[in-house]
């Protein structure tokens, strides 16, 4: 009798990868899925991904952005590195239609929300709440909804890369590096939380950890290299700290087991949802009317080059005025944090029938700022700077003035004042610093008339309302659609005759 031939031995783990094609790799199906993602989502935010290089290059608040999207990516990774069997996704109707309808509101955020704050785009940057909305909707096509709602802590921590409410805390404080430093750590203590979270006691005990030790890092820094740039605040605190005890926390976790393997410690499986053709589909549609839409076009204007010039304030007083009143210098730490203002009142000698049908001497005032940053003054609306409620501005008219500065001339209705303001800027620079110079008059010709005020640091409240106005109810509410230039003989005028004196102090100079 023949005995019966042996069993073939069980194929090995490696034996079953080596047989399946490379394109069904998990590894390979995860590396492409990403980098579709990243792709798409780049072609679709293409010109806010530059206007954002623009401010990390220019130095702004917005250099915070690097350190919040690493955070972000740390407590993706702990959640990764947990063990999670979730049963494969078969029907994908649910997932495309959250997907279609998460998409058609980042498009809504982009389309319509940019236009409508479009005067303070750079302020409020609802282009990057889109970008936000647009990386969830492609989790939701390409990988499913259920595995994309298991980092939804990580979705909330993204959240922070929409810049309106860290400029308003840092600003609110103080915007110091300090103050930067600290609501970055508040961040970094979230993102810790929810890396080392696998329970809420560990996660409390990571977040208790990471408040204490990023606090004794800023505090060391604000002693050891307190002039240090504001990357060194918003990585080394938050992140640095951040970091270590999540490596800490995981290396703890693996040893009792005597199982420390490198990452990841368990293997790659392929994704819950095995077709995405569909969901690739949707997004690339999506992606082209993004790109169409694209972001508005920022260019740094730092004014016109003025050899010699002294950036700092006060201006000299041209022939014909005289000062009756300063105030300051005053930190501006609004346009950075050793960028500094002055405010003086100016009144003519002699009156002038021009400009007053009584011949009464008029008063006009002189708002200097110079700045390392000269985006900061396109960022900050005037609202921002100065004590206004409920104000009413025009779109500014370009003046042609001389040495080929190009000013730009506005209106500013108080409806509870009765009053109308109109304002003259304009900008120059020295090669080194940037100075932005504002006259403003007043319709009221009395010497006891109210000026715009600027905002005190103490008025933060005041400062919020009037950022959440602007959210809430756009720029149609603060436009002056009827702008009357009364004073644009005299503030061009006087513009001409301190912009004279300036330069030729500094060729005396030179």
């Amino acid at each position: 009798m023949t005995a019966p031939a042996p069993h073939a031995p069980a194929p090995s783990d490696e034996a079953s990868v080596a047989r399946t094609p490379l394109r069904e790799r998990p590894l390979v199906v995860l590396a492409w899925r990403w980098s579709a993602l990243l792709i798409l989502t780049v072609a679709a935010f293409w010109d806010t991904l530059g206007s954002v290089g623009m401010e990390l290059g220019e130095g702004t608040l917005l250099t915070y952005l690097p350190a919040a999207a690493g955070l972000c990516v740390l407590a993706a990774i702990g959640v990764s590195v947990r063990h999670e069997n979730e049963p494969p996704i078969y029907d994908r109707d649910t997932d495309h239609i959250v997907g279609i309808v998460t998409l058609i509101l980042a498009t809504a955020l982009l389309g319509l929300l940019n236009r409508r704050y479009l005067p303070a785009y750079l302020m409020t940057r609802t282009d990057l709440l889109a970008l936000v909305v647009f990386l969830f909707a492609g989790c939701v096509l390409l990988f499913g909804l259920r595995p994309a709602l298991r980092y939804r802590w990580v979705w909330v921590l993204s959240l922070s890369l929409f810049p309106l409410p860290y400029r308003v805390l840092v600003i609110s404080l103080g915007n110091s590096r300090l103050d930067a430093g600290v609501v970055m750590l508040v961040l970094g203590v979230a993102a810790t939380a929810v890396a080392v979270g696998t329970t809420r006691r560990r996660a409390v005990i990571g977040a208790v950890a990471a408040a204490f030790s990023g606090a004794v890092v800023l505090a060391v820094l604000l002693l050891v290299a307190p002039e240090a740039g504001l990357a060194v605040y918003h990585w080394v605190p938050a992140f640095g700290c951040g970091a270590a005890i999540a490596i800490f926390a995981y290396v703890q976790r693996r040893f009792p087991d005597r199982t420390l393997k490198p990452l990841p410690h368990r293997d790659v499986r392929p994704p819950t949802a095995a077709d995405n053709r569909t969901g690739t589909l949707i997004l690339i549609v999506f992606t082209v009317v993004l790109n169409l839409i694209g972001a508005p076009t920022v260019t740094p204007n730092d004014g016109v080059y003025i050899a010699g010039m002294r950036s700092e304030p006060p201006l000299l007083v041209p022939s014909g005025w005289r000062q009756i009143e300063a105030t300051g210098p005053f930190p501006a730490t609004v346009n950075g944090w050793q960028a500094t203002g002055m405010r003086q009142i100016l009144e003519q000698n002699v009156g002038d029938p021009a400009f007053d049908v009584h011949a009464r001497p008029r008063r006009v005032v002189v708002d200097a700022v110079e700045s390392a940053v000269p985006l900061t003054f396109d960022i900050y609306p005037a609202s921002v700077r100065y004590a206004v409620s409920g104000v009413r501005t025009s779109i500014g008219r370009p003046v042609e003035l001389p040495h080929g500065i190009l000013g730009t001339l506005s209106t500013v209705v108080d409806d509870q004042r009765l009053l109308t303001y109109n304002a003259l800027s304009w900008r120059w620079n020295n090669g080194r610093r940037t100075q932005e110079v504002t006259l403003i008059s007043v319709d009221n010709h009395e010497p006891t008339a109210q000026f715009l005020q600027l905002r005190r640091p103490e008025e933060t409240l005041d400062l919020v309302n009037d950022i959440l106005t602007r959210v809430f109810r756009g720029n149609a509410v603060t436009q002056d659609l009827d702008p009357r230039f009364k004073d644009y003989d005299l503030l061009v005028k006087l513009a001409g005759d301190l912009i004279d004196t300036q330069i030729a102090a500094a060729e005396r100079s030179r």
